[in-house]
């Protein structure tokens, strides 16, 4: 998640509008200036840390991982 964290900083999302899914290969049609969406900062949560997850919801926003290929999923 970080690294798209990161290229969202620098590269504003386009709403679906602009940007439809297409399930074809093609080229990317990216258009900076069509961007509406993006980020100015982002902390990653201490693993197993409640109280750090509560004070990241009451800020904004939050993705979550999860370990598809252990065992226990």
């Amino acid at each position: 998640m970080d690294t798209a964290f990161e290229y969202v900083m620098s590269h504003p999302l386009e709403t679906s509008a602009d940007y439809p899914y297409k399930a074809v290969k093609g080229t990317c049609l990216y258009s900076a200036s069509k961007g509406t969406g993006s980020i100015t900062n982002y902390k990653d949560v201490p693993k197993n840390s409640v109280d750090a997850l509560k004070n990241a919801l009451l800020v904004g926003p939050v993705s979550v991982a999860v370990e598809a290929d252990q065992p226990a999923f």
